[in-house]
């Protein structure tokens, strides 16, 4: 007599040729996650059987908006994204994955795992981290407070979160059956089960990011340096002959200020659009080639290729080319193609 626990989902089947949708076909696979002897269980009695923390556990945050059924609760090998203060407030907890252990299955599994030992660890650089061991009587109902590391204050970058089985203490009252034992290593088992391991990634937004989980924006200030560029049509008070033409100019270098409005995922702290395409709209203010203060305003669209991260997100930089439209504001506008640098991110969320 034996306990599997399965994973049921759908699967869409989709001819390339098809004209119509109708020619879709939807039906139903599993996968076997799990499987026991009841009647070893049985005989083992008061005996535990290690719990598989990796397929049987998930992270939830407390208000944590998530439009994506996939991202919520926070699965095995996600990385998701948090408030600063989630973990310092106690708003993350390890609780069952519902998805898998509910009603009379999770019932049933519950009786035949036994009471477990289960640690929870986050590691964060800066840090030294936090460890919190618990005892789970019934691993279908339990909701265990992930730590904060002490000094959090110094913390930079993702939590990684570790939930995996606890190393006995030498007469525990709990027991794993004999083939499941770890082997005793003075006060404490010292075998680790990696195959067991739940491991996760949990991403602060940082003091500027929106409480967004997923797709969504940031919004920064940067320092655009223009190295070179084409203007349709020229501007006539910057041409220096009557000989050069009209209909198009080599844009000198010159320094702006940018604000800018780009595609954001917080989870994975990057634009998800190709080339990442951003808008940007600002000001134009300092002419180098004719050492001269020249005001104009700019608005349009930017592809970028970061060069420079950091921890903050307020130091980045990036490669930059614009297709934007330039007033000069004495009433002339233009077409400009630039390249150029853009130093800094202001009010920047992480970059990684």
């Amino acid at each position: 007599m034996g306990l599997e626990l399965v994973q049921r989902y759908r699967v869409t089947t989709t001819c390339p040729t098809a004209k119509d949708a109708s020619a879709s076909r939807e039906h139903i696979e599993e996968r076997t996650l799990l499987t026991y002897n009841l009647l070893l269980a049985h005989s083992a009695r008061r005996e535990s059987i290690v719990y598989p923390a990796r397929d049987l556990v998930s992270i939830k945050c407390a208000d944590e908006p998530c439009k994506d059924a996939d991202r919520c609760p926070i699965r095995a090998g996600e990385t998701f994204a948090i408030d600063d203060d989630a973990l310092s407030k106690r708003e993350c907890t390890v609780e069952p994955n519902v998805a898998l252990v509910s009603g009379a299955d999770g019932e049933a599994l519950s009786r035949l795992m036994g009471s477990q030992r289960v640690v929870v660890t986050v590691a964060r650089d800066g840090t030294a981290g936090a460890r919190a061991v618990y005892t789970v009587a019934s691993v279908d109902q339990f909701d265990l407070v992930v730590p904060a590391p002490d000094d959090d204050d110094n913390g930079r970058g993702v939590y990684r979160v570790t939930v995996q089985p606890g190393a006995l203490q030498r007469n525990d009252p709990i027991k794993y059956r004999e083939s499941d034992a770890l082997t005793v290593d003075g006060d404490e088992t010292g075998a680790t089960y990696t195959g067991l391991t739940y491991d996760a990634i949990l991403r602060p937004r940082g003091p500027f990011g929106f409480p967004c989980q997923g797709e969504c924006v940031r919004v920064y200030v940067t320092a655009s340096t223009t190295l070179t560029g084409f203007r349709f049509p020229a501007n006539p008070s910057t041409l220096e002959t009557s000989s050069d033409p009209t209909s198009y100019q080599v844009v000198p270098p010159r320094l702006g200020l940018l604000a800018v409005l780009e595609p954001w995922d917080y989870a994975d702290a990057a634009n998800p659009i190709p080339l990442n395409l951003a808008l940007a709209a600002g000001a134009n203010f300092v002419d180098f080639s004719r050492e001269d203060v020249r005001f104009s305003a700019v608005a349009g669209l930017m592809a970028q290729l970061p060069v420079l991260k950091d921890e903050t997100g307020q130091l980045g930089a990036s490669l930059a080319l614009g297709v934007l439209w330039e007033n000069d504001l004495r009433g002339r506008n233009a077409f400009l193609t630039t390249v150029g640098l853009n130093i800094g991110s202001i009010f920047s969320p992480p970059t990684k």
